[in-house]
């Protein structure tokens, strides 16, 4: 019964500190300095996604807050100059697009099509799912197994020493 405690405790503490899976916490410092109060106060890219951005809401004790994903109108993408959702070619979205080639030619129906490094995070990857348009598509951030990073060469999430992604290395 202790046991079960200590998973259900730790998992309700990552839920809490994660949003859908990502990591984010609010800057502490936005949050004193700004109070949350403005309009464009509090607002963050999407480390993934374009089409998303983070609001940060501010907690009762007014030092901290919880980061909630905002969706962007369709078509629009996050400008972080601006802090609004923007035109995609006035976006200051540099993350990874889906290679519409690659969706074209194979319509990642193969076990290896349209998986991709992520060089944010070498413990996962970047599955392309398909638009209803048939020729784009939307990158979704998988996870490799515990101790696995990813091997582009072979498509799939390896032991370390064989993984192609070098983010790690960069830090």
């Amino acid at each position: 019964m202790y046991k079960l405690s200590i998973i259900l405790v730790s998992i309700i503490f990552y839920c809490q500190t994660t949003v859908y899976g990502l990591n984010f916490k609010c800057p502490r410092k936005d949050i004193i300095h700004t109070q949350c109060m403005g309009p464009q106060d509090c607002l963050y890219p999407h480390p993934y996604r374009c089409d998303q951005f983070i609001h940060c809401e501010i907690n009762k004790d007014r030092k901290s807050a919880r980061p909630q994903v905002k969706d962007c109108p369709n078509g629009l993408e996050w400008n972080n100059n601006q802090k609004i959702c923007d035109w995609p070619e006035s976006s200051t979205c540099r993350q990874f697009r889906c290679p519409t080639k690659d969706i074209i030619a194979t319509h990642c129906l193969g076990p290896k099509d349209c998986l991709y490094t992520n060089w944010l995070n070498c413990n996962t990857f970047i599955q392309c799912l398909v638009n209803a348009d048939g020729r784009t598509g939307r990158p979704v951030v998988m996870p490799c197994p515990a101790g696995l990073k990813w091997n582009n060469r072979d498509k799939l999430c390896d032991r370390p020493e064989r993984s192609t992604c070098r983010h790690s290395e960069l830090l």
